[in-house]
């Protein structure tokens, strides 16, 4: 037995045989309980509440947890320090080709400043770190913005723990080739919450 389209439009192949057409399963109660409708109204609504940035987070909640885990690692913890977050958020340190990188290398040297990559005075290396082919000209020059560091400036930065960890993963495994501690992510924010 085969379908046509006519018949797959109509729905009228099967109706003799028990089954059932698209509309009536549209509109059948005890299709799963709820409309088809109702149930995509639902997992919109869910989607949007999971994607929405900032949802229950905060800057403080995320120290909150950095300094947690600090605890963790270092019953000794005493808190976090703006002063050593700013030395790390400056201070340089050596990439595969031997150059010299910081933080304020790709993101600004004011972090309540917004920077372009491929427009600002940002070399590629510091951002991309060395291509396999050993040569720049393979990466696509794009026009990448970094939105400022500082919350002050920019009320989403800290707000979304999942993007929060990401960049801090990729960051420091970029110049430091591990994962930033607990302490220093905690240091470099305290440093960039004194931004007013």
């Amino acid at each position: 037995m085969y379908l046509t389209a006519a018949d797959i439009v109509s729905g009228t192949r099967f109706r003799g045989e028990g089954a059932k057409s698209a509309e009536s399963l549209h509109n059948d109660p005890h299709n799963g309980g709820l409309r088809v409708g109702m149930k995509r109204t639902i997992l919109l609504f869910v989607f949007a509440i999971w994607a929405s940035p900032g949802l229950g987070a905060s800057p403080e909640e995320l120290l909150s947890a950095y300094a947690a885990q600090a605890g963790q690692v270092d019953p000794g913890f005493a808190g976090f320090s703006a002063d050593r977050g700013k030395a790390f958020y400056f201070s340089g340190h050596r990439v595969e080709d031997g150059s010299e990188f910081s933080c304020a290398s790709c993101h600004h040297e004011d972090p309540r400043r917004e920077q372009f990559a491929h427009h600002d005075k940002i070399p590629c290396r510091a951002c991309h770190g060395m291509p396999d082919s050993g040569s720049f000209e393979d990466i696509p020059k794009i026009r990448r913005q970094f939105l400022p560091l500082a919350p002050s400036a920019n009320s989403r930065r800290f707000t979304d723990e999942w993007f929060v960890e990401k960049w801090f993963r990729k960051n420091c495994g970029l110049l430091l080739k591990r994962d930033c501690t607990p302490v220093e992510k905690g240091d470099v924010m305290t440093w960039l919450l004194t931004f007013k």
